[in-house]
């Protein structure tokens, strides 16, 4: 018996640990029993489930879904609850994972899946009160009747299949995690939502703009930071007369004397927002008469991607395109009558408020005169491994106040705090129904944020485009700085009334578009809050191209998404060549480059060398000629401001280095210099490799949530910042459409992705390479259900 003693306690630790999460530095290890079982863990998640089959849902009547070649979900259904909740279900089928991930991290819980590394990530996201928000906008969707119908329809879908799961089916993540997938609630889906307004509404330079003003005369700042650019090509032309009057409130100017604290690394300081590309021609400039519309919304990319293509048919409506998996319905596509889509407005929503406490144990601060009660919500944060933490967050009149970082003791009040007495829950689905122009606009009388600009085309011949969201109205002057927040009056005094908001429709110069240029010129009513978040370029580069282009095809349209022409590069360069012809200053390798680049043709094409060069170039320039807000660790003017001086006053103060005390520099010491640096920059990061443009970014999609090699690393690709093609690094184009407004429509569309979450799924990533070779596939409505044949289907009885 003592014999069997030693070999069973063995075994039982053995076993134990099998069946035991282990951390490892920092990481949680699987059970490795239970993950590498052949009956239940990992290979049952790597044999992707694509066949056809049948399930009992919570459905009126059957609800078909057939797939196309593409793998292209088309949901068939008699009613429209039904159809929303085939789409939960197909969301959650092909991208729980990721719809969980991104949620978690709006609502601060990323910790309970991955335990320490991310606990301050949470801190973050919870005294932004982001979750807070959610909270609030679900119970606010769930008092509508309407909205919870459908919302719950749709997270009934997801809940289906989240219920089905046995963990032999959960995704790939979840086994690598050791956690169960979740059950589904409205609040999921307003954190979806607040993720989205994160994404693309959250952005400000409050904080850069008060400390450059801290440290510059107010001639200085007006002139390095000026509220428009004139050479601009703004995204309603100038011909839009406004016939009213701003609703204006009270001004309070007012700006520190003295800099706050900050801690931006360049990097930080020139990273650009969310942008993209959208226009509409009128059928009078193409060749079948036909108006066409274009959109590449450009995001951060991922895999799996932000969207998800589908087409939904009931009896009231056919709709193609792209959904958001977290949210219903179709966010940017087609129907039998319209196409729609946007890009982001760029509008500054958020301002930052200095609290003074009555003392430091910060329960009440200063308000018109008295101190009155912070509400103070406590957030437990779960972390994995450890014990949770609890942070209090205070809530001042304004919104919350950070407590960490660079913001301390300011309080936020940003757009997506706003809790709005529309119905916004239904703004898409109205979108979707629409079948006119009228209905289109009318159904932005819900919609609250994120402003877009949204583009808009019809098959009865008309575009427009329309700026849309809640715009706050501000004190005047207030809004691009920190001010106190002692007085009511500094509050925001409602919002631009939705008559009064930007649009136009069928322009005589037969187009629309945006690019996240300025939405207006200096003859809008009201001011535009977003300076320093405009873009100067890709605006001016697709009106130039539209104003010129006749009888317009399809394959132009696509040829203008795809165009890689850096007009910012046409403007500066010649004038830094121009300058050094004239000195002596190069030595042989300087020279040989300058004349490389004065060959080039301004196309950041993939195969081309000159656009590292120029890029080097330019970035060295910046810092020499802000030497003295650099040291100063502030923002650098746009890119604009430093052409403009170089090409009209070159002697201008700024090109003086103020090290140099014994030395007036001008344009041409600078860029003289800027040659120097620009070479070391290229032998610290290069060596003596030639590396094109393609190979030195490097662009990359990673996993949603970072794990390795689960993303496409190394993809050499064209384009860049300022450039139609906007392809960064891991930022760029994450959907293109063209849609001709033909009986039928017709649509071209790509996105840098694949269908399924499943990372052994062969649609995992199956349209990545077509993307980025510039291939679009041609899709129009199949709302009939019997004219073509699927590659699989699913269906979903009534329970």
């Amino acid at each position: 018996m003592k014999k069997l003693l030693l070999p069973a306690i063995i075994y039982s630790i053995w076993m134990g640990l099998l069946a035991t999460d282990l951390p490892v530095n920092g990481n949680f290890l699987p059970s490795v029993g239970r993950f590498l079982s052949p009956f239940h863990g990992i290979w049952q998640s790597i044999d992707a489930n694509e066949n056809s089959y049948s399930i009992s849902g919570l459905v009126d009547k059957e609800v078909k879904i057939l797939f196309d070649e593409r793998d292209i979900p088309h949901i068939y259904a008699a009613t429209l609850p039904d159809a929303i909740y085939a789409e939960g279900y197909l969301h959650a089928a092909h991208r729980l994972f990721a719809m969980d991930i991104s949620t978690r991290a709006a609502a601060g819980r990323l910790s309970e899946l991955i335990g320490q590394r991310t606990v301050l990530l949470d801190q973050l996201a919870r005294e932004k009160g982001f979750e807070y928000t959610a909270i609030k906008k679900a119970e606010a969707w769930e008092r509508d009747s309407e909205s919870r119908l459908l919302l719950k329809a749709y997270i009934e879908g997801i809940n289906t299949y989240i219920q089905s799961l046995e963990y032999k089916d959960w995704p790939l993540e979840y086994k690598i995690l050791s956690h169960a997938p979740e059950t589904w609630t409205i609040k999921n889906a307003a954190l979806a939502a607040t993720n989205l307004a994160i994404a693309l509404c959250l952005r400000e330079d409050d904080l850069s703009y008060t400390n450059a003003h801290a440290i510059l005369s107010d001639d200085d700042f007006s002139f390095l930071f000026p509220s428009f650019n004139s050479k601009e090509s703004p995204v309603i032309p100038s011909e839009k007369i406004w016939d009213f009057s701003a609703v204006n409130a009270p001004s309070t100017t007012e700006h520190n004397a003295e800099p706050l604290h900050q801690n931006e690394t360049e990097d930080t300081r020139k990273t650009p927002l969310n942008g993209s590309n959208n226009w509409a021609v009128s059928g009078d400039k193409t060749t079948n008469g036909n108006p066409i519309l274009a959109n590449d919304p450009h995001l951060k990319l991922t895999l799996p991607s932000i969207w998800y293509e589908m087409e939904i048919n009931t009896p009231n409506m056919s709709v193609h395109g792209v959904s958001n998996p977290g949210l219903p319905f179709i966010l940017l596509g087609f129907n039998e009558d319209i196409a729609w889509g946007s890009t982001n407005s760029g509008q500054d929503v958020l301002d930052w408020y200095k609290i003074t406490w009555q003392d430091s144990s910060r329960q009440k601060y200063l308000y018109d005169g008295e101190y009155i009660k912070a509400t103070l919500r406590p957030e437990r944060i779960v972390i994995r491994g450890t014990n949770p933490i609890i942070d209090t967050i205070r809530y001042t009149h304004f919104g919350p106040v950070s407590h960490m970082g660079d913001y301390v003791d300011l309080a936020m009040q940003w757009i997506g705090h706003e809790l709005s007495n529309k119905n916004d829950a239904l703004s898409f689905l109205n979108i979707n129904l629409s079948k006119n122009e009228d209905e289109f606009r009318e159904a932005f009388k819900t919609y609250t944020y994120p402003a877009q600009n949204f583009v808009f085309a019809s098959k009865d011949k008309n575009i427009g485009i329309f700026i849309t969201g809640q715009l706050p109205i501000r004190p005047d002057g207030q809004g691009e700085e920190i001010i106190n927040g002692d007085q009511s009056v500094k509050n925001w005094k409602g919002y631009i009334p939705a008559e009064h908001s930007p649009f136009i429709q069928n322009p005589k110069r037969g187009f629309v578009s945006s690019a996240n240029q300025t939405p207006a010129d200096t003859t809008y009513p009201y001011p535009l809050l977003g300076r320093r978040g405009f873009e100067d370029y890709r605006g001016r580069i697709i009106n130039q191209v539209l104003d010129t282009l006749t009888s317009i095809t399809v394959e132009d349209m696509m040829a203008l998404q795809q165009n890689n022409f850096s007009l910012m590069a046409s403007e500066i360069l010649p004038v830094l060549l121009k300058v050094v012809d004239s000195t002596t200053c190069l030595n042989d390798k300087e020279k040989q480059i300058a004349h490389q680049l004065s060959k080039w043709n301004y196309q950041y094409h993939r195969d081309s060398l000159s656009p590292v060069y120029f890029e080097l170039l330019f970035e060295a320039l910046e810092k020499l000629t802000w030497d003295e807000l650099t040291n100063a660790d502030i923002m650098m003017p746009e890119e604009w401001r430093l052409i403009e001086l170089a090409t009209n006053d070159p002697n201008n103060k700024y090109f003086d280095i103020l090290k140099t005390t014994d030395t007036h520099e001008s344009l041409q010491d600078i860029v003289c210099l800027a040659f120097v640096d620009m070479m070391e920059s290229y032998h610290n990061l290069l060596g003596d490799r030639n590396k094109n443009w393609g190979s030195y970014k490097e662009s990359t999609i990673p996993h949603i949530a970072r794990f390795p090699n689960f993303g496409v690393d190394a993809l050499s690709t064209s384009g860049g910042r300022h450039i139609v093609n906007t392809m960064k690094q891991s930022h760029g184009p994450s959907w293109r459409m063209i849609v001709e407004l033909s009986d039928p429509p017709q649509a071209w569309v790509n996105y840098p992705g694949g269908q399924s979450g499943n990372t052994a799924s062969k649609h995992f990533k199956d349209m990545v390479g077509d993307f980025f070779e510039d291939k679009y596939y041609q899709v129009s409505l199949r709302n009939n259900s019997d004219a073509w044949v699927p590659t699989r289907q699913i269906n979903i009885h009534p329970q």
